[in-house]
């Protein structure tokens, strides 16, 4: 067997059947011709042997003695063939032998040359094949497939590469069969280094080496490969690597966005979770945990159900879990989640489900955001709409709505409530001689000790500038206005300035009557022009528009 290149071997004949038939041949020489007749030694005349005077011919007449018919010298030694064989009969058996495989080793000889032609022909052809095969396979692979040899003195070659390291690193498999430095010198020169050690660290340890980096490709740009090889030892202290090439140019471009996905995944402030076909809990995002206050682990697996709050879980958890599976596969809108302190999250809940045919798996993904602070805001905004964002109290707007259900529940029930308008006295000293933050101050004290004297079913509110309106519910006499004027007769002690100021009122009001009903804008206008008439009367007291119904005060508006 012939070794050929690439490491396969032909296959050569033996030439053992040969040299042993001529070695046999040579045998069966030799024997034959050991034997020296002359060496024969002479016959004696037997009784059966005709007489040596005649010899009897086979018809019965007599001859003349072998003396008379022979010349002298062609006289000698008489035998005939019995003698032969008697005496030679193991030579002429062994010879007969030999003879006898002789033909035999030329039979099997010849079958067994047939036999090689034939198996000869059949490797070549197979041996052909094969070869179109590997042909075909290296230039229809996805890749470069290759052999890659550093010499004991460190020279570096490709003894084999296939026709793909064109497209894969824009060089032919001639350039670098002598000098791999052709295709090193495409490779980005940052990933240089990183390649050199990682073959390094391969050669040292006879590990398999794998690696990725960039090659300036002359015609097709910058562009990723991958390259894997197992390295072997070579008799002369070199190392061949076998591996393989593949552009992962678009892998990593799909692994780059798949980063770009997770990080936001991750980043987000919207809390995520993903939930399976069964609605059960598979991956949730940092958010999600921190908002819920759970460790990923300790919801992984479980029904996502378990992020609502107890009282909507057995209502709105069917109605969504049919909308996802069974309607639009999306959902929104806002629930009330459970963190696991107990605690109410209010969030904005959107879930659609996503459908991946190649694995043929349904996953849901929910998307949720704290609505806290939107819902903080909202109702600001809604208080700031509705209250006087000084005082804190109602402003006009609710105070007029409160009027329209107080005039709809007096003219149901025939209850009777009354309307009082306070102006302070003596406020824009206080403004001149303290500045509007010292208004401001004795504004806000004087709401406090307003709001401190009715009840919760009353209500205080503020118009503007230092008038007030108080409306008082189921009204059953006039010592309530005594209270709220007598709540202002302590002095206001403002600590910033160093003073204490006096801030009295002057008090109309405006009785409602269910059978002559009102509405809040006549009330409003009577209770004001009550108070105006007791400011132009020195204030400090109250009075109430129209005649007066059992008050003992003197002050009414006639």
């Amino acid at each position: 067997m012939a070794r050929r290149p690439g490491g396969r071997r032909r296959f050569r004949p033996s030439r053992a059947p040969l040299r042993i038939l001529v070695c046999a041949i040579g045998i069966a020489v030799i024997t034959l011709t050991t034997g020296d007749l002359n060496q024969f030694p002479p016959v004696q005349s037997s009784a059966a042997s005709p007489p040596s005077s005649s010899v009897v011919l086979a018809r019965g007449e007599p001859t003349a003695p072998s003396s008379m018919q022979r010349a002298p010298f062609e006289q000698g030694p008489w035998f005939d063939v019995d003698d032969v064989l008697a005496r030679y009969q193991t030579a002429i058996g062994v010879s007969g032998a030999l003879v006898v495989m002789v033909v035999a080793l030329l039979v099997a000889l010849v079958i067994f040359y047939r036999r090689q032609t034939v198996l000869q022909d059949w490797l070549s052809r197979h041996e052909q094949r094969w070869l179109n095969q590997f042909r075909d396979f290296c230039e229809n692979v996805p890749g470069m497939l290759f052999q890659y040899r550093q010499g004991p003195d460190g020279a570096v070659s490709f003894p084999f590469a296939s026709p793909r390291i064109v497209e894969t690193h824009g060089c032919s498999a001639e350039e670098v069969a002598e000098d791999a430095s052709v295709m090193f010198d495409l490779i980005e020169p940052a990933d240089r280094l990183e390649l050199s050690d990682a073959l390094e660290t391969s050669r040292q340890g006879l590990t398999p080496f794998d690696a990725s980096y960039r090659v300036n490709h002359p015609v097709y740009g910058r562009r990723w490969m991958r390259g894997r090889a197992t390295p072997s030892k070579d008799d002369d202290g070199g190392v061949t690597w076998h591996g393989y090439v593949q552009d992962v140019t678009d892998l990593k471009a799909f692994e780059a966005q798949r980063q770009l996905a997770a990080s936001a995944f991750e980043t987000v402030q919207e809390g995520i979770l993903i939930s399976d076909e069964r609605h059960r809990i598979i991956k949730v995002n940092r958010a999600c945990t921190q908002l819920l206050g759970y460790e990923a682990a300790e919801i992984l697996g479980k029904p996502a159900s378990l992020i609502m709050f107890e009282t909507d879980r057995e209502e709105l958890a069917p109605r969504l879990i049919q909308e996802l599976d069974q309607r639009s596969g999306a959902w929104k809108g806002q629930i009330r989640c459970r963190t696991k302190n107990g605690g109410t999250l209010p969030v904005e809940l959107s879930i659609a489900t996503v459908k991946t045919e190649e694995l043929e798996s349904i996953h849901h993904v929910g998307v949720f955001r704290d609505m806290r602070e939107q819902l903080q805001q909202e109702a600001e905004l809604e208080r700031l709409a509705t209250h006087d964002a000084l005082t804190g109290l109602p402003n006009r707007r609710l105070l007029t709505d409160r009027l329209q259900q107080a005039m709809a529940h007096a003219e149901r029930t025939g209850e009777r409530f009354a309307v009082g308008v306070l102006d302070l006295d003596g406020f824009k000293p206080v403004n001149d001689q303290n500045g509007h933050e010292a208004g401001d101050q004795v504004l806000v004290e004087v709401a406090k000790r307003l709001n401190a004297t009715v009840r919760d079913s009353d209500t205080v509110a503020r118009l503007g500038g230092d008038e007030f309106v108080v409306l008082l519910r189921n009204f059953s006499g006039e010592a309530a206005f005594e209270r709220l004027l007598a709540s202002l007769n302590k002095p206001i002690r403002l600590d910033r300035f160093g003073v204490e100021v006096q801030a009295k009122g002057s008090l109309g009001v405006a009785l409602f009557d269910p059978a002559n009903p009102l509405d809040g804008d006549q009330l409003l206008r009577q209770a004001d022009q009550a108070a105006y008439r007791v400011k132009s009367n020195g204030g400090g007291h109250w009075a109430i528009f129209g005649p007066r119904r059992g008050g003992t005060h003197d002050d009414r508006d006639a």
